[in-house]
């Protein structure tokens, strides 16, 4: 299978990433580098460009462990039904405890299980027992890979606001309608950012407001609309206790923003400042 990893950036490739990818038992094909300020807009054009059989998407803050791709490609051979490939994303600055766990099985949120989507609409996280590769509903958004032909029928959601946070959730959701996703335990990646102490105002406002939107879009039964409105006050309010515990005033800022209109920029005129390029290992 040919390979094509395309990366959504800012600022180019950093030199971990690059060496992690320089490292792998399995090398990709082609890796695009799409560099622009709008995640989902990014993913969409790297998708016109590439012409792998395998699409995978990666973020530019993580590093891949050694075996990651041949990982994530033995699943795809292993599984001929599956559509789609994650793999498990170690996270330092987010560690949950047992009270996380207890809140968020109480109000539907997201909490380690098998990787499917709650009656809330919230997805679970894999379990970390999990020990071969299962089939489940989420994708993690910094890593995942899909057949080519999935991009048929399927894109980038470039309606929410600032066109991220949460997309990947509902990229997943809609994928799962139909087809099959599956997830690796020992395609393992690293996500190295440290807590984004006081610059989160912004991304907790887009969050909320993109929960909302996709809670729409799925147009959830009557049972369904009480249990995510029901996850949603349990999201906020664990939120303005984050804020408290870790003295972070931006996360009460980004709640007010939601009362306040945004508008994205045109996505012809973030398109144009869109360039792609082709890197080699």
């Amino acid at each position: 299978m040919k390979l094509s990893i395309i990366i959504p950036t800012r600022f180019g490739i950093p030199r971990q990433l690059r060496e992690s990818l320089s490292n792998q038992t399995y090398k990709p094909d082609e890796i695009i580098e799409v560099i622009g300020s709008a995640l989902t807009i990014q993913r969409n054009e790297g998708i016109k460009v590439a012409t792998g059989d395998i699409i995978l998407f990666i973020d530019d803050d993580i590093i891949l462990s050694r075996h990651y791709i041949e990982h994530i490609l033995d699943t795809f051979d292993t599984f001929p039904n599956a559509m789609a490939v994650t793999g498990n994303v170690q996270t330092l600055a987010y560690r949950q405890n047992i009270l996380w766990d207890i809140y968020s099985h109480i109000f539907m949120l997201t909490h380690r299980a098998k990787g499917r989507f709650q009656l809330s609409g919230f997805p679970e996280n894999y379990h970390k027992d999990i020990e071969n590769a299962v089939r489940g509903e989420m994708l993690y958004g910094c890593n995942m890979a899909f057949r080519r032909r999935v991009f048929d029928e399927f894109s980038f959601c470039e309606d929410l606001d600032c066109r991220m946070f949460g997309e990947d959730d509902y990229f997943a959701w809609l994928l799962t309608r139909k087809y099959k996703i599956y997830y690796h335990p020992f395609a393992f990646c690293y996500d190295n950012r440290l807590y984004p102490r006081g610059k989160q105002a912004l991304k907790v406002r887009h969050t909320l407001m993109n929960l909302v939107k996709r809670y729409h879009s799925r147009n959830p039964n009557f049972i369904g609309k009480i249990a995510f409105w029901w996850a949603y006050s349990g999201f906020i309010i664990f939120k303005i206790v984050e804020a408290i515990v870790m003295r972070d005033i931006s996360i009460i800022k980004g709640i007010l923003l939601c009362f306040k209109k945004y508008e994205d920029k045109p996505r012809e005129e973030i398109r144009k400042k869109i360039r792609i390029k082709w890197q080699n290992l």
